[in-house]
């Protein structure tokens, strides 16, 4: 990967010696947004935020925008192909950072990949797996729509989001205390809940009945 300066919209911007961009000129600032980047910085740091679960969404929306207004390729239209090029991959990663860290699951699953653990291989208690199969036949086994159905999703929908909610301040708690173990159970938890959550909505939009629930 590339480090690129926050300056780098003045289009001041040449290869370092070792394969590796920097500016042409010193920041003026204490501490360059991007020159001071490992050469494959993690999400958290290349969108500058505190590597934590609970993050502030606006905070994190803030950023994006930030970011990519400042080092947006078109800026840099003028200047040589290898420079444009650098500047859209910046660009492209600053995009993928924030849509795996905007969404719960998959930066909880992000954290744990940081730390060496593959949630592909978690392996779940039996009664929370026999609470979820329940759950999802309730609704795979809800017929015709009618008002008593439609209700009764709503229900299911009450008790999933319930668990989500509290799930993810367990996830919160986890992660906090470094707690891996525990963050990769619930992750793998918070997987099922989605699946749920998708299963009724799907349910409830496949009928006539159009459905106000929001992600």
């Amino acid at each position: 990967f590339f480090r690129l300066c926050c300056r780098m919209w003045r289009g001041r911007i040449v290869p370092h010696s070792k394969g590796i961009w920097r500016c042409r000129t010193v920041c003026p600032q204490a501490m360059c947004c991007f020159s001071n980047l490992p050469d494959h910085p993690d999400h958290f740091t290349l969108l500058q935020c505190e590597r934590k679960f609970n993050l502030d969404a606006k905070q994190l929306t803030a950023a994006l925008w930030r970011l990519q207004k400042e080092h947006h390729p078109d800026k840099l239209h003028n200047r040589p192909a290898e420079e444009q090029e650098a500047a859209r991959e910046l660009s492209m990663r600053i995009n993928s950072a924030y849509k795996i860290l905007k969404n719960p699951h998959s930066r909880a699953v992000y954290m744990l990949q940081l730390n060496g653990i593959d949630t592909l291989h978690t392996k779940l208690d039996m009664q929370f797996l026999e609470q979820m199969m329940t759950l999802m036949g309730r609704v795979q086994f809800v017929g015709e729509m009618d008002a008593a159905k439609r209700e009764e999703l709503q229900q299911i929908s009450a008790e999933n989001s319930a668990l989500h909610e509290e799930l993810l301040l367990q996830l919160d708690s986890a992660f906090s205390s470094a707690d891996l173990h525990q963050a990769e159970q619930l992750t793998g938890k918070l997987k099922f809940l989605i699946n749920v959550r998708e299963l009724v909505k799907e349910k409830l939009h496949g009928s006539d009945w159009s459905s106000t629930e929001k992600h």
